[in-house]
């Protein structure tokens, strides 16, 4: 592990590529196909497995003030993490992620990040009325 300038550890081998191509060839897998499983180490630190994907496991950090900025609290930070990995799978192959990130720096390399997320608590809120 290293510490970037951001002040985020992040695997020496696995890194956010700003040349890859932003389009859904890239992954191997469709991110429905691969089941997502996220258990809470902390508040703010998640651990995430990918299963049927060689076990891949991620930690995933999420403030409370950037969870709750973004979902208004329509969703909880589990499911918040659960559609930021889809997100991140319909744009990267999962050896394309990083194995520890900070999910507020997704928005850096995906501008579109954010007004996804919104769309996707909107439509969670409008399923349960």
């Amino acid at each position: 592990m290293t510490k970037s300038s951001d002040g985020i550890h992040q695997s020496t081998k696995v890194r956010f590529s700003p040349e890859f191509e932003h389009s859904k060839e890239t992954a191997r897998e469709s991110p429905l196909e691969l089941p997502i499983r996220v258990e809470s180490l902390s508040s703010d630190e998640f651990s995430v497995i990918l299963e049927r994907s060689n076990n891949l496991r991620f930690v995933v950090f999420l403030s409370d003030d950037y969870y709750k900025n973004l979902t208004l609290l329509r969703i909880d930070k589990k499911g918040l993490i659960e559609f930021s990995i889809s997100f991140l799978l319909q744009r990267l192959t999962a050896d394309a992620i990083r194995r520890v990130f900070d999910i507020s720096l997704i928005r850096k390399y995906f501008p579109e990040f954010e007004s996804e997320v919104k769309v996707y608590c909107k439509s969670q809120l409008d399923f349960k009325a």
